[in-house]
């Protein structure tokens, strides 16, 4: 038995469904709208993450919670399954540091994390493009630093 609880995230419905293991691909009984994870308070995932999630967005494969302030963690829910999944998260800073957003991507043919950063933040007024340029600048091996 799992420590995962399914709810559905549309405001107007109250629907909550049994108890699951993953919910990105489930829907709601009551009303159609696709469900999400949320766990119980006090009680670690499988990742060893304890404490209440507040879920904070879940829609078209992104989930974003809130674990404690002040993390927050933002999961790709099975990307490939189709072209309306979001498979890239871009990461900025809003603070009087400026600094450039980088893209988080999962590279399946390579097995980890690619982290992308732009180079040209600024283009004429009538360039129909406004290409930025995202390149590879890291790339991090998945499951790199697990104890064995």
């Amino acid at each position: 038995m799992t420590n995962d609880r399914t709810y559905c995230l549309v405001p107007d419905c109250d629907g909550r469904r049994g108890i699951c293991k993953c919910a990105c691909h489930k829907r709601c009984g009551d009303c159609g709208e696709l469900l999400s994870i949320g766990h119980r308070d006090g009680e670690a995932d499988a990742r060893g993450n304890g404490g209440a999630v507040n879920i904070l967005y879940a829609d078209k494969g992104l989930e974003v919670y809130e674990r404690g302030k002040p993390i927050v963690e933002v999961a790709l829910c099975y990307p490939r399954i189709d072209d309306e999944r979001i498979t890239t998260i871009e990461i900025g800073l809003s603070d009087v540091r400026a600094a450039d957003s980088i893209r988080v991507i999962y590279d399946f043919e390579r097995d980890g994390w690619s982290v992308l950063q732009a180079s040209i933040f600024e283009w004429s007024t009538n360039d129909p493009i406004c290409d930025a340029d995202w390149q590879e600048v890291a790339f991090v091996q998945a499951w790199a630093r697990e104890v064995k």
